[in-house]
């Protein structure tokens, strides 16, 4: 997490957001669970805890929240 001089988190620019997906994330995984986290606003952990279930159901790609 980005923290600024008073303790509290900052907002990624799109600068640095291309740095980190361009040169820091070495790993596929690391750069599709970042890119989860930044699409739905999301906690790390609540993105990797995620199963295929909760994106995926019997129609395809779910629409909305259960």
């Amino acid at each position: 997490m980005k923290v600024n001089r008073y303790g509290r988190a900052e907002v990624l620019t799109p600068e640095q957001i291309h740095l980190l997906f361009t040169e820091r994330f070495k790993s596929a995984r690391d750069r599709v669970l970042f890119d989860v986290c930044l699409y739905v606003a999301t906690r790390i952990n609540e993105a990797y805890t995620l199963i295929t279930g909760d994106v995926i159901g019997v129609k395809g790609v779910r629409d909305e929240c259960r």
